[in-house]
């Protein structure tokens, strides 16, 4: 083993492939291999996660980089391999690189065995630890029964929320007074489907909390996307959150009070 060095950055404008699902019997291992690693985050998060996004070309230097762009749990991710020059053994050695958003995760191979499995395992630990914290829950959100709504298809799920922020009415509980406060909001959709979301102006993170169904109770989320104490968005969602707990929000009616105070703009 020995610690291998920041990645080279990958060359602008290199070619991009978006590796399919079913494995092709002629297609070049570095398909199959970033599909193994996309298998393997399946596994070890209960989670589907995409094959990656292929990228390679070459570097200034004309050494040949590629790299696995992916998205896991709603976070973008990249692996990048490259030459590395191992100074012990006077030769040039495949190096891997592992980053999220604004973080170098540590990875150094345990020897070349398993790599796919290597790579899955170090970014899956980091993806639970940065969605974990991400979504705590402040100590005085209410209970949630133990049954769940489970989530198959994050991006639609997602959708829905951006839908129901842009048309339906809302109700704040606890508005933003400081950095520190955790504001929560309820927002009802065309459907009629409540959600109950949260925003942490100190981290810019918001996520839904719970689904309450037409005529029924709030409800815990669980499945694709919701580590912790729930779904976490992304995008632009967190940022019309924060616009709506401003009270800034064009086209949306905030609604203070308890929830019976949904009554005040015609909602059963």
């Amino acid at each position: 083993m020995f610690r291998t060095p920041p990645p080279p950055p990958l060359p602008a404008g290199g070619d991009r492939h978006q590796i399919p699902d079913r494995r092709d019997r002629s297609e070049p291992g570095a398909l199959t291999f970033g599909r193994d690693i996309s298998h393997n985050l399946t596994d070890l998060l209960g989670i589907p996660v995409d094959p990656p996004v292929l990228v390679h070309g070459d570097d200034l230097s004309g050494t040949q980089v590629f790299g696995y762009d992916l998205t896991v749990a709603g976070l973008p991710a990249r692996i990048t391999v490259f030459p590395v020059r191992d100074p012990l053994l006077h030769t040039t050695l495949p190096g891997y690189s592992i980053e999220l958003p604004g973080q170098r995760v540590p990875f150094d191979p345990d020897g070349y065995r398993d790599l796919d499995w290597q790579l899955a395992t170090t970014l899956a630990a980091a993806v639970h630890t940065r969605t974990a914290s991400a979504a705590t829950q402040p100590d005085s959100a209410q209970p949630l029964p133990a049954d769940g709504v489970v989530i198959t298809d994050p991006a639609a799920f997602e959708a829905r929320i951006a839908a129901a922020l842009a048309e339906g009415p809302v109700r704040v509980d606890r508005p933003v007074t400081g950095d520190g406060d955790c504001a929560e909001l309820c927002v009802i959709g065309a459907d009629g489907v409540l959600f109950c979301l949260l925003y942490q102006p100190d981290s810019g993170q918001a996520w839904v909390r719970a689904v309450g169904e037409v005529g029924g109770p709030l409800a815990e989320l669980t499945g694709a996307g919701c580590p912790g104490g729930g779904f976490r968005l992304t995008g632009d969602l967190p940022y019309r959150v924060h616009a709506l707990l401003r009270g800034a929000h064009r086209g949306l009616r905030v609604v203070r009070g308890a929830r019976t105070a949904f009554d005040e703009v015609g909602l059963p």
